[in-house]
C-alpha cells in the first residue's frame, strides 16, 4: 500500500492522499468493527478496499505516465510533465 501510494503521488499527490485515508479511516472502522461484533466488520473492509483499489490504480497510470519518457530513442527525461 505504501508502495503504491509513493508511486501515484509523483502524478496524482491529491487522489494518493485521499486514497490513502480511505484506506487508514477503513482500517479503523474494521478494527472497531470486529471489536463490537466480528460480523460488522464488513463496512469497514470495504471503505479499506476501495482506497486499496485506487492507490493501485492511480499507481499503474502513474507508471504508465513515467513508462512514456523511458522509450529507446528519447534522449530528454522527464518525471513530470
Amino acid at each position: 500500500m505504501l508502495t503504491w501510494l509513493a508511486i501515484g503521488t509523483l502524478y496524482f499527490p491529491k487522489p494518493s492522499a485521499i486514497c490513502g485515508f480511505l484506506f487508514e479511516f477503513g482500517r479503523i472502522l474494521y478494527s472497531i468493527g470486529y471489536l463490537k461484533n466480528p460480523n460488522k466488520r464488513v463496512i469497514g473492509a470495504i471503505i479499506s478496499d476501495i482506497g486499496l483499489f485506487g492507490a493501485f490504480i492511480i499507481s499503474a497510470i502513474s507508471v504508465y505516465n513515467a513508462s512514456k519518457y523511458l522509450t529507446p530513442g528519447n534522449d530528454k527525461i522527464y518525471l513530470i510533465e
